[in-house]
C-alpha cells in the first residue's frame, strides 16, 4: 500500500482549527520523554516522518503567494556521505511512558504524521485518541566544510549539482532522528472497520510518498486500534534546520550579531505549508 500525493501543497494544520495543537507542539511533548529540550525554538521545520529527508537534503522557500517550503532533493544525491554526515548524541526515551493526545491535539499530531497526503490526513483525523512512544531520539548533522568539498568534486553537468547551486536553495543542516516509533490510533469501531480495508493489517507501506516519506508497519487490534510503527531497524526524521547554500558552493555566512559563528540558520514561520517540487 502506498498513500501519496505528488506536488501537492498541504498545510500542517489543515485539519486543526487555529493550529492550537500542531505537529511542533505535539512532538515537543513526545520529546520530553527523551530529555530532548531544544526542539521548541523558531529554527526548526517540522516536515513529518521521512526516511530520506535527513542532513544534506535540499529545499527551497516558496514564493510569498504560495508560502512555506518545497523539497527538491534527498541527501543521497550528494557524494561521499560518510565524510560529511555525523550522528549526534542519542537520547534514550522512557519506554514505559507514552504521550496521549485527544481532540485537537490528536488531530494536530496525525496531521503532522501525514503532511503530504490528503487521504491519510483525512483518515487519521477520525481518531478519538492517539498514543505515541519512541525508543530513541538523536540529532544528526553534516560537517559544513566536508559537505562543501564533496559538492565541489561533483560533475558540473550533474543536475543535482546545478540544482544545489541555483540561487535560493536551502540545505537541511541538522535533523532530528527517531528510532523505535509507535503510534496507536483509537477509532470508533465503524470507522476502524472502514479503514482496516485501506490500511491492511500486518503489512508495510509508505505514508506521504515512497520517495520522501516514511515506511511504516500497520497492525489492527479489534477493528478499533490501528498501530503504526517503524519496521525493525528503520528510523525516521521529523524536523530539521535549514541553512542557505550559495551559488558559490558554500553555506551562507550569518549576519553580524546573529550569534551563529558558522552558519545562518533560517527562521521558520509558524505552521508553514510543505510541498514537493516535481
Amino acid at each position: 500500500m502506498r498513500v501519496h500525493v505528488w506536488g501537492t501543497l498541504l498545510p500542517i494544520c489543515l485539519l486543526s482549527f487555529g493550529c492550537a495543537h500542531d505537529a511542533k507542539t505535539t512532538w515537543t511533548d513526545v520529546a520530553k520523554k527523551c530529555a530532548v529540550s531544544d526542539i521548541n525554538g523558531n529554527n526548526l521545520l517540522f516536515f513529518g516522518p521521512s526516511n530520506a529527508l535527513g542532513p544534506g537534503s535540499v529545499w527551497r522557500e516558496a514564493s510569498k503567494d504560495e508560502g512555506g517550503f518545497r523539497v527538491r532533493r534527498d541527501s543521497n544525491q550528494y557524494p561521499d556521505r560518510k565524510t560529511w554526515f555525523q550522528e549526534g548524541r542519542t537520547f534514550d526515551c522512557e519506554a514505559t511512558k507514552t504521550s496521549k493526545f485527544t481532540g485537537d491535539a490528536a488531530v494536530g499530531f496525525t496531521s503532522g504524521l501525514s503532511i503530504l497526503s490528503a487521504d491519510a490526513k483525512a483518515d487519521f483525523s477520525k481518531a478519538k485518541e492517539v498514543s505515541v512512544k519512541t525508543n530513541k531520539m538523536r540529532w544528526d548533522q553534516l560537517f559544513e566544510g566536508n559537505f562543501e568539498d564533496a559538492v565541489s568534486r561533483m560533475q558540473k553537468t550533474d543536475p543535482a549539482y546545478q540544482d544545489l547551486l541555483t540561487p535560493g536553495r536551502l540545505v537541511l543542516y541538522r535533523a532530528l532522528m527517531i528510532d523505535g516509533f509507535e503510534a496507536r490510533l483509537v477509532f470508533d469501531s465503524n470507522v476502524g472497520s472502514e479503514l482496516s480495508g485501506k490500511y491492511k493489517p500486518n503489512t508495510t507501506g509508505y505514508l506521504n510518498s515512497s520517495e520522501f516519506g516514511a515506511k511504516f508497519s500497520f497492525k489492527w487490534e479489534n477493528q478499533e486500534n490501528l498501530i503504526i510503527s517503524t519496521p525493525s531497524g528503520s528510523s525516521i526524521y521529523i524536523a530539521g534546520e535549514l541553512v542557505p547554500f550559495t551559488s558559490m558552493g558554500t553555506f551562507s555566512a550569518p549576519p553580524p550579531g546573529d550569534g551563529m559563528p558558522h552558519k545562518e540558520v533560517l527562521r521558520i514561520p509558524e505552521n508553514p505549508p510543505i510541498g514537493i517540487d516535481r
